[in-house]
């Protein structure tokens, strides 16, 4: 029988884990809210506020992994998060880094929201005929 200090560290390690993916579903509610009001079909609403979600959860949780590493990638995410596409730059670096330490999560996340702007993108580009024909 496990001491009561291991199931607790394991309750509160399950429920932490929990976390960033529960982010991801109120952060894809939110982006398809504001950034997908326009687009006709339900699935390429989802896949909107989905890809923009997993970017923006998956960037905010490797910033909060290196700056639980602590050192100089807490002082470039904490200086480079700010910035457009260039925190996307920096989140994919330590990801790379970092996969075996505990990165490989979110970076997954982040080839998923990729993949989903893919897709949300080909499906957009050829179901509309263009305006001339």
């Amino acid at each position: 029988m496990p001491p009561p200090a291991a199931e607790d560290s394991a309750r509160f390690h399950s429920t932490s884990a929990a976390l960033p993916w529960l982010c991801f579903g109120a952060a894809t509610a939110g982006a398809i809210e504001l950034f997908a009001r326009g687009v006709p079909s339900a699935l390429d609403r989802l896949l909107v506020g989905a890809s923009i979600a997993s970017l923006l959860v998956a960037t905010l949780w490797l910033a909060w992994l290196a700056l639980r590493r602590g050192g100089a990638w807490a002082w470039v995410f904490a200086l480079g998060i700010w910035i457009p596409y260039v925190n996307l730059l920096i989140a994919a670096h330590y990801a790379r880094r970092h996969w075996r330490d505990g990165a490989a999560p979110p970076g997954w996340l982040a080839l998923a929201g990729l993949a989903a702007q893919l897709a949300v993108s080909l499906r957009l580009l050829f179901t509309a005929p263009p305006a001339h024909l």
